[in-house]
């Protein structure tokens, strides 16, 4: 949370920081109804064409509340078609749409840990990897290469 509040604040915004406690987390009316914008992840897509939560609908739709008729007619314009050019015009809206009305706000790192157990010789290099810039792979990407020390 603190990592998140940090890179806010880096971009000019004042935010304050929330822990929802566990029993409000799993209360949909109750995670809609907060002022505020919620990190869990999602389809940004989804996100511009779900309906906002209410009670009218169980409470089931976007629980970030946004709603707009102009974002999901973007996302329609990009699910209906198969033209590839018509495509690309379609994804280049919608970014252009995102930038301009901020409805979600892109994370751009991700923390994740990897252990090995001690004496296992492992992650030290780049074997195995896909060979493109995310040269890392999945976490057993050079398992055929490990070995005990």
């Amino acid at each position: 949370m603190h990592l998140y509040g940090s890179y806010i604040r880096a971009l000019g915004i004042d935010v304050e920081e929330y822990m929802t406690p566990p029993t409000r987390y799993r209360d949909p009316e109750a995670r809609s109804q907060f002022p505020g914008w919620d990190f869990t992840g999602t389809n940004l897509t989804k996100m511009m064409t779900d309906a906002a939560a209410s009670a009218a609908n169980n409470w089931t739709g976007n629980i970030n509340r946004y709603e707009s008729p102009p974002a999901r007619r973007l996302v329609d314009a990009l699910e209906t078609t198969v033209v590839a050019d018509r495509q690309a015009q379609a994804m280049k809206a919608i970014s252009d749409f995102v930038v301009a009305e901020l409805p979600a706000l892109p994370v751009f790192f991700l923390v994740q840990y990897t252990a090995v157990q001690k004496g296992v010789k492992a992650f030290d290099d780049l074997t195995g990897s896909d060979g493109s810039e995310r040269a890392y792979g999945g976490y057993a990407r050079n398992a055929y290469v490990w070995d005990l020390q």
